[in-house]
């Protein structure tokens, strides 16, 4: 059998047989209810990525945003010992995500890599920490 070619077609088509199950999982839910740390967006993925050039831990974020379309690339990608791929989109205060975000959001979810929304250091701290695998 033909492995499928990975395209925008095909991952819409995915996605539309799933969304009758969305939200895909509770983890969703709950970050949604998480209390945000005080300052802006910035600050919080300042810390974040202090944490990860601390412990030597490779991650992008691409500083490019403003050229490319909104909301299809977010904010960290980062790449973990046992081949944890982390995908993280950091939110403050009440300020949901755009369409865009949400709608990637959901993609990568799907296609069954680790995604999260982050709201405070501690949050991002606890995934970070998930199972052992980083210190």
């Amino acid at each position: 059998m033909a492995k499928p070619e990975f395209t925008e077609v095909w991952a819409e088509e995915q996605i539309a047989k799933a969304k009758a199950g969305w939200p895909p999982e509770e983890r969703e839910i709950r970050e949604e209810r998480e209390i945000s740390d005080p300052g802006p967006e910035s600050d919080l993925q300042g810390k974040a990525e202090e944490w990860l050039n601390e412990r030597g831990y490779p991650f992008i974020h691409d500083r490019s945003r403003r050229k490319n379309k909104r909301g299809k690339i977010l904010d960290l990608h980062i790449y973990l010992p046992e081949g944890r791929h982390v995908v993280v989109e950091f939110k403050v205060s009440r300020r949901p995500m755009t369409d865009e975000q949400r709608e990637t959001y959901r993609k990568i979810l799907f296609l069954g890599h680790e995604i999260y929304e982050v709201r405070s250091y501690r949050r991002f701290l606890e995934i970070m920490t998930w199972g052992g695998v980083t210190r």
